[in-house]
């Protein structure tokens, strides 16, 4: 339990310079793409096929539409979507429910609860190990970034950032490798 309180300090700690913030961003995008992968190359591995939810469905709706429309959509507004949907219920319940004293043990849970629903809505219950455990680290962002400090317009920021890099690298990574 002392290293959750350490976790929850540490995240209290709201990064205040451009280039810790650029650091911070970095880290959580990076542990991202090593966790997807190292997931997807072991979940493969074992023989157990890894499908996003909704490629089959998004790919033939959008044909013919200009490339640039395409790549804004997937990297920037889905990824302001589902951090909006899955990091704001968490701040804003947290503090109507518990004002500015938010108790360590609502936020884990709260946490895992909508990272495991964001997992699963990415795909199946496979997806809540690869984007449900990556929801975990967007939501560190979302509360390191600013929201503990009651600023989640900063932390939204910082989360959407984050996974707007991890879904580029992600579209672009299966072109390089």
């Amino acid at each position: 339990m002392e290293r959750l309180w350490y976790l929850w300090y540490w995240l209290s700690e709201e990064p205040m310079t451009w280039q810790s913030i650029a650091g911070f961003i970095v880290n959580i995008v990076a542990v991202s793409l090593c966790w997807s992968l190292g997931m997807v190359t072991v979940l493969n591995f074992l023989g157990i096929r890894v499908v996003a939810q909704g490629a089959q469905e998004i790919i033939p709706a959008v044909t013919g539409w200009p490339i640039w429309i395409i790549v804004l959509f997937t990297l920037f507004i889905l990824a302001f979507v589902e951090e909006v949907l899955f990091r704001f219920p968490l701040f804003f319940v947290a503090l109507i429910v518990f004002g500015k004293k938010w108790p360590l043990s609502v936020n884990l849970w709260s946490i895992v609860i909508l990272s495991a629903i964001f997992g699963y809505l990415h795909g199946n219950w496979i997806n809540i190990f690869i984007q449900g455990v990556i929801g975990v680290f967007l939501s560190f962002a979302f509360l390191k970034g600013g929201a503990l400090a009651l600023r989640p317009g900063k932390g939204l920021l910082i989360s959407t950032t984050a996974h707007f890099l991890y879904n580029a690298a992600v579209m672009v990574l299966p072109f390089i490798l």
